[in-house]
């Protein structure tokens, strides 16, 4: 499903920067080769957070739920042309008590499984980037402006803004996202590091949890 898919890669390459800035921390990885100390509450709260930052760029008259409406305009604000039937589709997946609408619980349960990742959703089971793909390499596509086969700090940055996201704007927090990413060092990211993303799933959004008590 391109929009759970769409929705992971967000979370991914946000969470990091979100939660620093949430917990008054410099950016991680680059403060420490140590990750931050913190407690599992505070890491909940953060996902929570997080979650909700990512929905109120689609639910843009801010009544909390997101219309098929609101979601086929952010789609096409970031490249994604779909029909109202793949609209009404995704919708439909989504909605648990059948109005119509997502609301927030039922955008949230796009991502309950938080130990491994979107990996069914995308059926990522390898590493071979001869491998299509499917939706997967279509989400990739959609950071990959010119479709050279990476994505640079620049596509990441048009996307992000387009979604409504300040960090589009923000040269070092899509250089950070970046890095988080890029394997090889080379300043982009080509579709195995992409995949090896989604594989990770929420694993990457925040650094390591301590065992430590408050």
């Amino acid at each position: 499903m391109i929009l759970q898919i769409l929705l992971w890669c967000l979370l991914f390459l946000l969470g990091g920067t979100l939660f620093s800035r949430k917990l008054n921390l410099p950016p991680w990885p680059l403060q420490s080769k140590t990750p931050p100390r913190i407690c599992k509450n505070n890491t909940t709260k953060f996902k929570i957070d997080l979650m909700r930052d990512v929905f109120k760029t689609f639910d843009k008259n801010n009544d909390g739920f997101i219309t098929r409406q609101e979601l086929k305009e952010s789609l096409k604000n970031i490249g994604i042309s779909a029909a109202d039937h793949d609209v009404a589709d995704m919708v439909r997946k989504v909605d648990a008590n059948g109005d119509g609408l997502i609301d927030l619980d039922e955008f949230c349960n796009l991502f309950e499984d938080d130990q491994g990742g979107p990996s069914d959703a995308c059926h990522v089971d390898g590493d071979d980037d001869d491998d299509d793909g499917g939706d997967l390499r279509e989400a990739f596509e959609v950071f990959d402006g010119n479709k050279d086969g990476l994505i640079t700090v620049e596509e990441l940055g048009l996307v992000l803004s387009s979604l409504g996201f300040s960090e589009g704007s923000k040269l070092e927090a899509c250089k950070e996202m970046i890095r988080k990413v890029d394997m090889d060092g080379d300043g982009k990211v080509d579709f195995h590091e992409f995949k090896k993303m989604m594989r990770d799933g929420l694993k990457g959004i925040v650094p390591t949890l301590s065992n430590s008590k408050n």
